[in-house]
């Protein structure tokens, strides 16, 4: 039966104005504070409220009215059959607050023990780190963040009996100092009201933050870790205090400056950082992410000096697990070159931390969230470097951005770039070969020019970045589909009479067009690359026949892959790559190469191909590819060339290659079907038809053992 909720509510509140005395109960030992944010379960989106204590006498009945916004929302109770007590309700985590009331009936006479004011439920996060943590007002205030459901408990303060003295929550605010009650600092105020506008729950900050301190001022007491002379016992007792120790979703970690004036050497901050990692994980023990600023060069210092600290913290991100960088570069910064402003510095700080959080901690498709961080650097030419970021980014070069890049080991200059998509291109005034390895500065009190994403993120900085030697790969084949012996070619049908290849603008206006980039991003390649990601008709030259996906292996077996690529095949069969640094020289000196495409059967050199002179070379049309005695390579043509068997419509298959008739089902679902990019096409002519069903006839039964 439902509990009428208001109807119980009325009866306690008639008893309690009946008897307004107090008693009852011997001891509370766990019951809510005023304003006190309690973790939520993040599956239920519910949070937990224990109460617990000790009444006087067995038999007595203890119950707990909860109001939300005022009106009654639960009401749990029982009759102690012992002397100890425990209840638990729950309430929702959500932009509302609650009041909790204790009350305790003894001979029949009901009391009001006790009651706490706008409790609520959401999100725990720590901010540490030093004067940038912190992150007090220089210029405009922050206020317009504030919040009834940003909380804050205690201080930040590095005083312990100032801390012991202010052991209650607080409302959140972002423009005082450590002493100052609630403080969040400003960019932690804005990420948290970010969170509260767009995710409609409470949220809960701890700044430890302490300007002008060096990493060791942060590290854990191992012999007494909650010692309050330390900053790192500070604040693991707030936390351990308000149990929410193991309720903390994430760290956000903003120091180094200091480190740069003292000079402290790359590993040893690496050392330190990665033992206040572990102590984190360990009295943290359910966070999920840690998001690691890297510092600007400033506070007086100097580009190069700032690049050791720079760098180390690039190395964390890159070898602890759960551990993202986010660059401050495009920041604007104060006029003392050592902070920022709120408008423009830490509310744009903010914000691209809390476009991380959305996407890491909240599930959200969020574009560019994280900063441009290389991946590798390599020489395409004697005059020309090519560096690579790690996420699908469309870079952007801000004119005069080469300044900021110096080759080390080499009198080389770089006097231009340019970008494209996720790849950077830099122009060299004399060779650099032999160049130790490439640098990225970083230049205070500027937001520009810088290479930034399309979310204004500046390229991590990054120090003596090692750059290889990128490979020349030469490949040819031809696929059976499409290939006419008389000719010698390929046709090009799909991309210059019906321009149905990713990005193009169909011929037909009724055609649905294909959406840009590579065609092997679905199962079950499930290749992530970013070639052709923003191509339109202006990228194809007219001599393409369809996109393949390469491959190069150090084995026959798939976990053997160094590198993959997409790449454009060409109607003479030479194989086009987009990406003109798919494979350097460190990967291997002898390689097994794939070639795939979507509906034939893929193929890979009888035995791995030396790297010669920087070059790969290999013509799959010359002979057969790789087989055993019962199965096939290649389909040879009437004029002695070998081809790709074509049909393999459903490459679902394992663990090899083969045509069946799951790939004349794939055929037979779109028979009639034209203008569209689909596997079935197996002609590649843009018409599903009985010409495919041949080619399909043809090659049933026909096995592949390459090893997917």
């Amino acid at each position: 039966m439902p509990i009428n909720y208001k109807l119980s509510f009325s009866i306690i509140l008639f008893f309690y104005l009946l008897n307004p005395v107090y008693g009852q109960i011997n001891t509370l030992t766990d019951f809510p504070e005023n304003l006190q944010l309690y973790a939520r379960d993040i599956s239920s989106n519910k949070a937990i409220i224990p109460i617990a204590g000790q009444v006087n006498t067995i038999g007595d009945s203890v119950s707990v009215v909860i109001l939300r916004e005022g009106q009654p929302y639960s009401q749990q109770g029982i009759k102690t059959t012992s002397l100890n007590f425990e209840l638990n309700p729950q309430i929702d985590a959500e932009l509302a607050e609650y009041k909790v009331q204790l009350y305790v009936t003894a001979s029949g006479v009901t009391t009001l023990y006790q009651t706490a004011e706008n409790v609520v439920a959401g999100d725990v996060y720590i901010i540490s780190g030093q004067s940038n943590a912190q992150a007090i007002r220089r210029v405009e205030s922050a206020a317009e963040n504030n919040s009834e459901f940003i909380r804050v408990f205690a201080l930040g303060i590095d005083d312990s009996l100032a801390l012991l003295n202010q052991l209650e929550w607080f409302y959140g605010e972002g423009d005082g100092y450590i002493n100052i009650p609630g403080n969040t600092g400003q960019w932690g105020l804005h990420l948290a009201k970010q969170i509260v506008d767009n995710q409609q729950i409470p949220v809960c900050i701890f700044n430890g933050a302490r300007g002008a301190k060096q990493l060791s001022y942060f590290l854990k007491d191992d012999t007494e870790p909650e010692n309050l002379n330390t900053n790192y016992g500070r604040l693991l007792h707030r936390l351990n205090y308000t149990k929410l120790a193991d309720k903390v979703r994430a760290i956000l970690w903003y120091q180094g400056e200091s480190d740069v004036h003292v000079n402290t050497p790359l590993a040893t901050y690496k050392t330190r950082f990665t033992n206040l990692y572990e102590d984190w994980l360990t009295d943290y023990p359910f966070v999920e992410q840690i998001y690691i600023t890297q510092i600007r060069n400033g506070c007086h210092s100097t580009p190069q000096k700032s690049l050791v600290i720079q760098e180390a913290l690039r190395q964390l991100t890159e070898e602890l697990p759960n551990a993202t960088i986010m660059s401050a570069k495009g920041l604007v910064q104060h006029w003392d070159a050592c902070h920022f402003p709120y408008i423009g510095g830490y509310k744009e700080l903010g914000r691209r931390h809390y476009r991380l959080i959305s996407r890491d901690l909240y599930g959200e498709n969020v574009p560019y969230a994280t900063s441009p961080t290389i991946q590798n650097a390599a020489f395409l030419s004697d005059t020309e470097i090519i560096i690579k970021t790690k996420a699908k980014d469309n870079l952007i070069w801000e004119n005069g951005a080469h300044a900021y890049f110096v080759l080390e080991g080499s009198d080389a200059l770089v006097t231009g770039g340019y970008t494209d998509g996720n790849t950077i291109r830099l122009q060299l005034d004399s060779s650099g070969i032999g160049a130790i390895g490439i640098t990225y500065l970083d230049q205070e009190l500027i937001t520009s020019p810088f290479v930034v994403n399309e979310d204004g993120h500046g390229l991590v900085s990054f120090y003596n970045f090692p750059v290889s030697t990128c490979i020349d790969v030469q490949l040819n084949a031809w696929l059976d589909g499409v290939y006419d012996p008389a000719l010698g070619e390929m046709s090009t049908t799909l991309s210059t009479f019906r321009k149905l290849l990713p990005g193009q603008t169909p011929t037909n206006d009724l055609a649905t067009p294909t959406p840009a980039g590579q065609p092997y991003h679905t199962a079950p390649w499930n290749y992530a690359g970013t070639e052709g990601a923003n191509w339109t008709d202006t990228n194809y030259a007219g001599d393409e026949t369809d996109w393949v996906l390469v491959s190069f292996r150090s084995d026959i077996e798939k976990n053997t892959q160094v590198a993959m690529t997409a790449a454009l095949l060409k109607k003479d069969g030479r194989v086009g790559f987009v990406d003109r640094c798919a494979l350097t020289a460190e990967m291997a000196d002898a390689l097994y190469i794939v070639i795939e495409h979507r509906n034939h059967i893929g193929v890979m050199t009888p035995q791995a191909i030396n790297v010669m002179n920087n070059t790969l070379t290999y013509d799959f049309r010359l002979t057969d590819s790789y087989r055993d005695s019962a199965s096939f390579g290649q389909k040879q043509s009437s004029s002695g060339e070998w081809m790709m068997f074509a049909g393999d419509g459903n490459q679902n298959d394992i663990p090899s290659f083969d045509i069946t008739g799951s790939d004349k089902v794939i055929w037979f679902e779109n028979n009639g079907i034209f203008d569209y990019y689909f596997p079935a096409d197996f002609n590649l002519d843009g018409d599903i038809n009985g010409q495919d069903k041949i080619l399909w006839s043809e090659n049933n039964g026909v096995s592949s053992r390459v090893p997917k």
